[in-house]
């Protein structure tokens, strides 16, 4: 594939008439083991999740030998209708979502990990391969709770986000140990990294373009946007832009901003899609110095998120993921979170909006204990309090704006210090942007930690197709090309 063109003049199509690429949903068959216990606890929390839907209006059936709920209008439910458009592109359909990768996945525990603690030195290749499986593992564990609030989470799986649902229900839901658009982004810039030894702007947009796939991954409003207009040969550097005002009077954000609907959040150029892809750029640049990694994030956004407040989140989750990277774990007096923050607050943010998040996170900092007990914590005063800070850090919960984003994943990956597992499952609970907030939690998480703690449950039940390029074991070898990295000496060649 040539590369994009970045300064053609020509060519550029009204945003009306982009196309739509809403694939079908796929139905799969119901899972042939539903006789085990952690099947039977899926089960329960499943027909919980039903009878919410049921509480608030919705029409729901079971038909057939497979069990599955019958197809419903997102306008005959104000539930479904809370869906709406948003990343969830086609008609609001309830669903079983097929269960293929169930049978590989080892037998766990479904609470937190006790077993693993954070090694002395961690090496750049555990780290590296750490960083994105880790956020491939919080992607597909949040998947199934896109666009739900945190309250409703909680009343899906009052035991915990512990493991994989085999149920995702709603439009373009995700597979059993399937990732959305949101990691296949992450990962396309990873291996742009690898391939380029740098962030060129022409490649890391080819390399999200060739891992595009709408028809089988579930992406952001605005990520559909992009690539949708990109593909049909508007020129990059003016999709921002038109992008901007398409938005405006599709989504109709301006005229409803009292609207807690997904759909009618601020998607657009100052967004956390860019956010939510940059955390191995952080990790390439780990030695690069914070003015030549705010170059590199400049570099790889140009074409979605030029914007202060899109620059600025990312840029944010970037240095945090290269600080991460830099520290080991056994470091007691620099590998504290609050050196993390007070690096963020100095020597990173810019905007005054995500300046004043960061402190807000730093003025009210504290540890969540070790949870024993999901049922318990989320009845308990420290869930209270993270939803407390949620609801200050972002507007309606669903942190969609850049420094919301970012201070939303921070705020999970700082209040569970020393328990990754524990922190991807927090943000997993938290809802909004879920896939894309865990994903990035969990990179964070592997940048510092390693690969180790990642639990066998979910290691074993990651999508993993043979011929796939974004399949686990896939991402294991980007993580080791990523891993040998250090971009610090190569900024010249990356601006070729």
């Amino acid at each position: 594939m040539q590369h994009l063109p970045l300064s053609a003049s020509q060519g550029c199509q009204a945003v009306g008439r982009w196309p739509k690429h809403q694939g079908p949903a796929r139905r799969g068959p119901p899972p042939s083991h539903l006789t085990s216990p952690a099947a039977a606890t899926e089960t329960r929390d499943f027909v919980s999740r039903i009878c919410c839907r049921a509480a608030s209006g919705c029409p729901t059936t079971t038909s057939g030998s497979t069990s599955s709920t019958s197809s419903v209008g997102a306008g005959a439910c104000p539930a479904f209708a809370a869906r709406g458009r948003g990343s969830r592109g086609g008609p609001a359909a309830d669903r079983l979502a097929p269960a293929a990768a169930a049978a590989a996945a080892p037998a766990a525990s479904a609470s937190s990990s006790s077993a693993w603690s954070p090694a002395e030195h961690v090496s750049d290749e555990s780290k590296a391969v750490g960083c994105l499986l880790g956020a491939m593992c919080g992607n597909v564990l949040a998947a199934p709770y896109q666009d739900d609030r945190h309250y409703h989470v909680v009343r899906y799986r009052p035991s915990g986000v512990t493991d994989f649902w085999r149920y995702d229900i709603g439009p373009s839901a995700a597979g059993y140990g399937q990732h959305t658009g949101d990691f296949g982004n992450l990962l396309a810039v990873a291996r742009s990294l690898v391939q380029q030894r740098g962030a060129d702007t022409a490649a890391v947009l080819e390399a999200l373009a060739s891992s595009y796939e709408p028809e089988r991954r579930r992406y952001s409003t605005y990520d559909k946007v992009v690539m949708d207009a990109v593909l049909s040969g508007t020129q990059p550097l003016q999709v921002p832009e038109l992008a901007e005002r398409y938005l405006a009077e599709t989504t109709r954000r301006l005229a409803t901003t009292s609207s807690d609907r997904a759909e009618r959040e601020p998607h657009g150029p100052t967004d956390k899609g860019a956010a939510a892809r940059v955390a191995p750029i952080g990790f390439a640049y780990r030695s690069a110095g914070d003015d030549r990694l705010l170059s590199a994030v400049r570099r790889s956004l140009l074409f979605s998120h030029p914007t202060p407040l899109g620059l600025d989140g990312a840029h944010v989750v970037a240095a945090a993921a290269a600080w991460a990277a830099r520290q080991q774990p056994g470091d007691s007096v620099c590998c504290r979170p609050e050196a993390l923050l007070s690096h963020l607050i100095n020597d990173v943010a810019v905007t005054e909006d995500m300046v004043a998040k960061l402190r807000l996170l730093r003025d009210n900092l504290f540890q969540v204990d070790s949870v024993s007990s999901w049922k318990a914590f989320y009845a308990g005063p420290q869930w209270q309090a993270l939803a407390r800070m949620l609801s200050l850090l972002c507007y309606h919960g669903y942190a969609t704006a850049s420094s919301e984003f970012a201070a939303v994943a921070l705020l999970v990956f700082l209040t569970n210090w020393g328990k990754p597992e524990q922190a991807v499952i927090v943000a997993a609970s938290l809802g909004g942007h879920a896939p894309a907030t865990t994903q990035v939690v969990g990179a964070l998480a592997g940048a510092l930690y390693g690969r180790e703690w990642v639990p066998a449950r979910w290691w074993g039940a990651l999508e993993n197709e043979a011929e796939g390029m974004s399949g686990r074991d896939a991402v294991v070898e980007v993580g080791k090309a990523l891993g040998k990295l250090q971009l610090a000496e190569l900024e010249t060649a990356a601006q070729q």
